[in-house]
Formats: structure tokens, C-alpha cells, sequence
């Protein structure tokens, strides 16, 4: 698919990949719509892009989720490209994780990609063809410590992605699904304010980083990936070789946990947050 001129919505758009992602479409001569809570972000780079629509939007409102849509193919008259990229974490043991949070985060994470797929489809199919592309996360099959249902939340998109692409192929619509891998961004500082979050998220990513399996990449890198995704859409992709590897490594069980406990004690230490409480 050509990237100029398309349609491309872009959710979780204020910060981290999501906005580095819109700039790079920006660029590369796409329509871009724009949607996350903070529209002061989302206005201020509008007005830098060429053709660029800014949607107010709370993701854990499903009828905002759908507004969102709508309003996307009211403006511009068509939506070819979907980017799933919104994401929220809350640090906590699991035993002591509060139901609005986990709701909260699975909504977010989870939940408004399908919503917003369902949407989309319709158009899409009136205009025969499009893509979706969902940014998942390896954590959804590592399962990060202390971000558990964070890693639930990513594991539900991985399964739901992946039986679209069952369900779909041979269709118009075309599915992909992209793992970033450790990355520094945003999302933790802005999802909730909550102490040691931002750290936390900081401990685990350089466990699983340079002494570990995957090598952290920026926002950017993840950006131009997904931009390359609209161009020669592939079934999975990954933001760089070791996160690929690390990906599949997270298979074979005595790994992942190894590879996983020294995130925990990386965190319990640094952070003083402690595991297993019984």
C-alpha cells in the first residue's frame, strides 16, 4: 500500500511511539488521524502536519472509541490504515492490583483496538481494502513481573490478532501485528500517578535489555517499522533482530523464567516494591 495519501489513524498519538509514528506518516505524505486524551499535544502537532486531524479520545470510553472512527471517515472521507497502539500499565503485585486498574487497562489495551477493528471494517470493506495493525508486546507471552496484567492485556491482543488473520485471509483486509520491544517511552510516566511506575518500567526493560536478550530501540526506529508495515504489510514484524529472537527465546520455559525472575529482583531492588506475599 502507498503510504501517500492514505488514511492512517493512529491511537495513543500525544506521546512515545504513537506520536513519533504520526510525524513519520506526516512525512512520508499520509493523511493522519490523531487520537488521545491530551489534545494540547495532539493540536499543537497537527498544526506542523500537512493534513492531519486531532480526535480527543478516552480509550477506556468504548462510545468515544467509535466516535473516533466515525469521525475519522466523516473528515476524510475513507480509512485505510488502523494503528492499535495505545497503551496504559499500572505497577503492582497481582494480589494487590485494584479492579478499576485492571479494567482500566484492559480497556485501553485491549479492548478499544477491537472496538475501533469493528468500526473500521465496515468502510474498509466498501472500499475494498485496508489494514489493521496492532502493536503488541512480547511481555504478552514473556509476562513481565509486576506488570502482570499489563502483559495479560498484550496477550489478549496477540491471540485476538492473530485468529483475525485466520479469520480474514484471502480478504480484503489485511492484519498485522508488530512487537516493539524494550523501548523507552512515555507510556508509563503518563498512564496513572502512581509512585515508582516510571522506574519500574525503567528496571525492567534494561534486565531484558543489552545483559539480556533484547536490545532497546527508540521510538522512532519503531516508527519508521510501522511505516515500512503499511508499505509491504507482513503477518509480524519486530522493531529490530534481538527482539525477534527474544520473542521466540520467551517460548522455552526455563528461560522465560529465568530471564523474568531477574527482572523481579532487578525491580524489587531498585524500587523496593517485593514479590510473592503470601
Amino acid at each position: 500500500m502507498r503510504v501517500k495519501d492514505a488514511v492512517v489513524l493512529v491511537t495513543g498519538a500525544s506521546a512515545g511511539i504513537g506520536r513519533a509514528t504520526a510525524r513519520a506518516l506526516d512525512a512520508a505524505g499520509a493523511r493522519v488521524a490523531m487520537a488521545a486524551r491530551r489534545i494540547d499535544r495532539l493540536e499543537e502537532d497537527a498544526a506542523r502536519m500537512g493534513d492531519a486531524l486531532p480526535l480527543q479520545t478516552d480509550l477506556a470510553d468504548m462510545a468515544q472509541v467509535e466516535a473516533m472512527v466515525d469521525r475519522t471517515i466523516e473528515h476524510f472521507g475513507r480509512i485505510d490504515v488502523l494503528i492499535n497502539n495505545a497503551g496504559v500499565s499500572v505497577l503492582s503485585r497481582l494480589s494487590e492490583l485494584e479492579e478499576a486498574d485492571l479494567r482500566w487497562m484492559l480497556d485501553v489495551n485491549f479492548t478499544s483496538a477491537v472496538v475501533a477493528t469493528s468500526r473500521a471494517i465496515p468502510q474498509m470493506v466498501r472500499q475494498h481494502g485496508g489494514l489493521v495493525i496492532n502493536v503488541g508486546s512480547p511481555g504478552g507471552f514473556l509476562g513481565v513481573p509486576f506488570f502482570a496484567s499489563y502483559s495479560a492485556s498484550k496477550a489478549a491482543m496477540h491471540g485476538w490478532t492473530r485468529s483475525l488473520q485466520a479469520e480474514w485471509a484471502g480478504s480484503e483486509v489485511f492484519v498485522t501485528e508488530y512487537h516493539p520491544g524494550v523501548i523507552d517511552t512515555e507510556m508509563h510516566e503518563v498512564s496513572v500517578e502512581k509512585s515508582k511506575v516510571a522506574e519500574a518500567r525503567a528496571m525492567s526493560d534494561r534486565a531484558v535489555g543489552p545483559a539480556g536478550l533484547m536490545e532497546p530501540v527508540s521510538a522512532q526506529t519503531v516508527a519508521d517499522g510501522l511505516v515500512a508495515c503499511i508499505e509491504h504489510p507482513t503477518l509480524t514484524a519486530y522493531s529490530s533482530p534481538s527482539v525477534c529472537y527474544g520473542s521466540f527465546v520467551g517460548y522455552v520455559g526455563w528461560v522465560r523464567r529465568a530471564m523474568m525472575s531477574r527482572v523481579s529482583r532487578t525491580i524489587a531492588e531498585r524500587t523496593g516494591v517485593t514479590g510473592f506475599a503470601g
